[in-house]
């Protein structure tokens, strides 16, 4: 029977969701979406790739200098799936770019799908991308796509069409052309209209409707002020590369930038951050720098990934412990230890999994810095180890670079792939590293790892053998370097331990005499604040008279006395009472400043300002009160002196004044013997406790000995266990000799520094005050410089920034002219600007070395200036500038650029406090004085404590003030023989400042 051919044949469709499945749904996130992204652009030769959010318009523009696409490459690659453009190719290069294009790149793109990572970012795209090849530079290439097509069930994908636009190369896409493909994807959309259900078509084309803008406008605002080197990838002129504007961006991304705080990065800072490596100091540019600019809604823009953000080759050149090395075919690791500012000593380690053969994973290097976790234990300054913990806190990790570029999710601080804080929780001291205080990477190659292979959906490496292998190297390094190097016992550990337990006395030191002196600092710092309160109250004046009032009586009553020597015993008895009554106002306003401890800069400041007004107040109350008593006895001595016993009158004071000394003296002798017995008792039991903690460790090492069982061993062994016991003898004697010699050496100070007249507790006292001030010196020396530093570049950018505003505003004045709406906003703009000129005038004194001179300025001058700068102010609060007729007349030779900022200064501070203070009625007058001009408003006054330290920078009692520009005027006058003073201080008093004006002698 003959039997019919029935085979057929079928064909394997594809549904356009597989696009959605391949891109999208393979991409964990939009932060593994953008790090897809940047490998893309890596892989095109770009040497720059940039991402700005723009918060308010809800847009995403990924921005890279690549060499492009071609019309023919976006069809026939880029919008193909799987394509063969990347496979097989090991390393290419970009010849016709230039010398970086000559060197090779490993290609990082293998699938031919992380293009379509650009749909986890958001539903629509628009792609611009200008080809650059050998023959030179070609047209614009422009497309829109809406992923939301993909999402479809039942749609083929042969039935979507992607709208694509050719324009002249060097030139950007109008709204008109945007327009146009937004047509053509709906016309496409309608032809489709019984595949996609009415909700979704409404839903892209309202996405559609947002890609309705100008593309040139919005890109050009990227690079606005921005330095030439600055400037973002173009594509005008001669510019290549390719651009995605994604509008609306998924809500996903907000949250994500939300997530990020100061002690906690967002999960999109640690995908994108260090996507080159830029780590060491002496390791080559990366081929590719990244940005991610956040423009968010109050219009400040953080860049999230930019150099700065990432670890520095300075940061990694001062980390406390820095291990580096290479590690063989075999795994075994051969590389330096330093620990910290010592020498590097080498390290070599065998890996116990080799047994002899090759690795699967091959030949790497690992380079890392650790920062200890106690500032007291690291080398680092105070501030900078705060700066690197917190940047550790957010980001420190041990990362991983192939050829160059990031391997995620290594890195990321809660991808602790080499278990380093499951061992550490097990026992810190014994495993020492936290994966947070690391900061380092390893670094791979394709030619050396290729068995080392990425999951699909960029989640690190799949867990073959090879990978096993590498990590089992890592975690041997080191568990064996904290066993080597780190551990209390550790036989390379010595100088690490020595090192780190002079930290640790040295803070134990400091912590013990911080508690000694804390409740001498603080009853000291109350004395003061009581006093000074006091002060400011009037009270030594209501004191003072009171008791003159009351001891005048007694004199009146005295001197009427009949009986000459009742008389001479209540006179007697009356000198007795004023003595004892002006001794207490004294010692009532007397503060005496603690011995060997170091004073605070708020402290050493509010001592002076106490010894200053002490003076003034002994000079004008004390000594007076003292002088009106002795000249009411004289002439009470005068009038009835015949009928007194003169020399028992003398003599009866004397003995009274001796008693007072007699007492204080036996007080004093009684209080030093037993603060000499207190001492000897505690050195008796300090060494008591000393002799018997060494008897009972050398005890407990004997006893471990006895315990011992040294049969079976060897004579290495023997040796081996013979030096354990020596050292832990020697450590033991150690610690307790060298205490009590250290105690010997302090009684043998003490000794001698009595015997010379000094006590110790100056000294001390006298060397913390030192330590402090050059502290804080070198503190505001670095302030300054800061300062320095950004007023410079503020003054360079100003330079170009305000001639080309001032040019544009004068190229509006004709539309102004015709324009009535517009000439009244010209109006404001070319009025305010013209104020903002006024204060940018306030940076004449940086170039006052170069370019100034004494010119003559008349106070009515000065007034004119002031008006110019504040009058819109003055109007405002009501303030009002009064100035003298004398000074208005008042003539001067001087530098502008000194002084003028001195009055802004003073006037800015009294704006302030006259607003500040709710005042009426507010004025700043200016007058001359005789050694200069007054500067005066009647705003709150200022404290007699704080006439001095006002001018100490960084003090400051306005909220949220920077405590800089009263220092900075002073500094400025003094410079050059002028000065700035605050006058008769008080809060109850105005605020009064004199510009004390330089001498003929001085300026000459």
């Amino acid at each position: 029977m003959l039997m019919m051919d029935s085979t057929t044949t079928a064909s394997i469709k594809v549904r356009a969701r597989a696009v959605d499945m391949l891109g999208r749904q393979q991409i964990a996130g939009i932060p593994t979406a953008l790090h897809e992204l940047f490998k893309n652009a890596y892989d095109a030769f770009a040497r720059r790739v940039e991402v700005d959010v723009l918060v308010q318009r809800r847009v995403l523009i990924l921005r890279d200098d690549g060499f492009g696409m071609t019309e023919a490459d976006f069809r026939e690659r880029w919008l193909t799936l799987g394509t063969e453009s990347k496979v097989g190719q090991a390393e290419s290069t970009a010849d016709w770019l230039g010398e970086y294009g000559k060197i090779p790149r490993r290609i990082l793109g293998e699938k031919g799908i992380g293009r379509l990572a650009i749909a986890a970012i958001g539903p629509a795209v628009l792609v611009f991308t200008r080809a650059s090849r050998p023959d030179g530079l070609h047209d614009l290439v422009v497309s829109l796509i809406h992923w939301g097509l993909f999402e479809i069930p039942g749609l083929d994908l042969d039935g979507i069409r992607i709208p694509i636009l050719t324009l002249p190369g060097g030139s950007l896409p109008e709204e008109s052309d945007i327009q146009q493909l937004i047509d053509v994807f709906c016309s496409n959309l309608r032809d489709l209209d019984k595949s996609i259900p009415f909700e979704m078509s409404e839903r892209i084309i309202a996405d559609l409707e947002q890609m309705n803008f100008s593309p040139r406008a919005v890109l050009q605002s990227l690079d606005q002020g921005k330095h030439e080197d600055e400037v973002g990838p173009s594509l005008l002129d001669d510019g290549h590369g390719t651009f995605f504007i994604v509008r609306p961006y998924d809500l996903v991304l907000d949250s994500d930038l939300s997530e990020e705080t100061e002690a906690e990065a967002s999960k999109l800072e640690k995908f994108l951050i260090g996507f080159g490596n830029t780590i060491f100091p002496d390791f080559p540019q990366p081929p590719i720098m990244a940005a991610f600019r956040h423009h968010r809604a109050d219009a400040q823009i953080i860049d999230y990934i930019g150099e700065r953000a990432f670890f520095t080759p300075e940061e990694y050149s001062t980390a406390d412990q820095i291990i580096e090395g290479h590690f063989d075919e075999y795994g075994q690791f051969i590389g330096t230890v330093k620990i910290y500012d010592r020498p590097p000593v080498p390290y070599t380690l065998n890996w116990p999994g080799s047994r002899g053969d090759k690795s699967l994973c091959g030949a790497f290097d690992i380079r890392f810095g650790y920062m200890q976790g106690y500032q007291h234990q690291s080398l680092l300054p105070k501030e900078e180890w705060a700066r690197i913990d917190a940047k550790l806190k957010r980001i420190g990790g041990l990362y991983l670079y192939r050829d160059g570029v990031r391997i995620l999710p290594y890195g990321n601080n809660d991808y602790d792939f080499l278990n380093i804080e499951k061992r550490r929780n097990l026992a810190a001291k014994d495993w020492y590293f936290s994966f947070r205080r690391i900061f380092g990477a390893i670094m791979v190659s394709y030619s050396q790892n290729s068995a080392l292979q990425e999951k699909a959906g960029r989640e690190g490496f799949r867990e073959n053998l090879a990978y096993r292998q590498f990590k089992d190297m890592l975690e041997n390094l080191l568990k064996s370097l904290a066993i080597d190097f780190f551990r209390p016992n550790a036989p390379l550990g010595e100088e690490f331990q020595r090192i780190k337990s002079e930290m640790d006395l040295r803070k134990d030191v400091l912590e013990k005499r911080e508690k000694l002196v804390k409740v001498r600092k603080d009853k000291f710092k109350e004395s003061l604040d009581l006093f000074f309160d006091k002060v400011e109250k009037g009270k030594p004046g209501e004191e003072a008279e009171q008791i003159k009032a009351k001891f005048d009586t007694r004199f009146d009553a005295i001197a009427e006395l009949d009986d000459p020597d009742l008389m001479g015993e209540q006179l007697h008895w009356l000198e007795e009472e004023i003595r004892r009554s002006t001794d207490d106002l004294r010692q009532g306003y007397r503060v005496s400043r603690p011995q060997g401890i170091g004073l605070t800069k708020q402290m050493t400041s509010d001592w002076r300002a106490y010894r200053n007004i002490y003076s003034e107040l002994e000079e004008n109350r004390f000594t007076p009160l003292t002088a009106h008593f002795d000249g009411r006895l004289a002439k009470l001595l005068e009038r009835r002196g015949d009928a007194l016993n003169r020399r028992r009158l003398l003599r009866e004071a004397l003995e009274a004044k001796q008693q007072v000394i007699k007492k204080k003296a036996t007080r004093g002798e009684r209080e030093a013997r037993e603060g000499l017995t207190r001492a000897r008792d505690s050195i008796t039991k300090g060494i008591s406790t000393c002799v018997t903690r060494l008897h009972n460790e050398v005890a407990t090492v004997l006893s471990d000995f006895e315990r011992t069982d040294v049969t079976g061993l060897n004579g290495e062994a023997v040796v081996e266990l013979r030096s354990t016991f020596e050292r832990r003898l020697d450590k033991a004697a150690e610690h307790e000799v060298r205490f009590l010699e250290k105690l010997r050496e302090q009684m043998d100070d003490l000794a001698e520094a009595i015997t010379a007249g000094v006590l110790p507790d100056d000294v001390t006292s006298a060397l913390e005050d030192s330590n402090r001030e050059l502290t804080e010196e070198m503190e505001e020396s670095l302030h300054w410089a800061q300062v320095g530093m950004a007023l410079g570049m503020v003054q360079h950018e100003f330079n170009g920034v305000v001639r080309k505003i001032k040019q544009d505003i004068g190229l509006l004045q004709p539309w102004a002219k015709g324009t009535p709406a517009l000439r009244e906003l010209f109006g404001d703009l070319r009025t305010g600007f013209s104020h903002l000129e006024e204060y940018l005038r306030l940076f004449a004194p940086l170039d006052r070395r170069l370019y100034r001179q004494r010119v003559d300025l008349s106070g009515d001058e000065i007034r004119g200036y002031l008006l110019s700068v504040f009058g819109d102010r003055f109007k405002r609060h009501g303030i009002s500038l009064d100035a003298t007729d004398e000074f208005r007349v008042f003539m001067l030779k001087t530098f502008p650029s000194t002084l003028l900022p001195v009055f802004i200064n003073l006037v800015d501070n009294g704006c302030y406090w006259l607003t500040k203070g709710n005042v009426e009625n507010g004025y700043i007058r200016i007058d001359t004085h005789p050694d200069g001009i007054i500067v005066e408003n009647n705003g709150p006054g200022i404290e007699q404590r704080l006439a001095e330290r006002i001018f100490d920078f960084g003090f400051t009692t306005k909220e949220h003030g920077r405590g800089m520009g009263l220092s900075i005027a002073r500094r400025a006058l003094r410079h050059e023989g002028m000065d700035l003073q605050v006058i008769e201080p008080g809060s109850d008093k105005p605020s009064r400042f004199l510009i004390k004006l330089a001498s003929d002698e001085e300026k000459e």
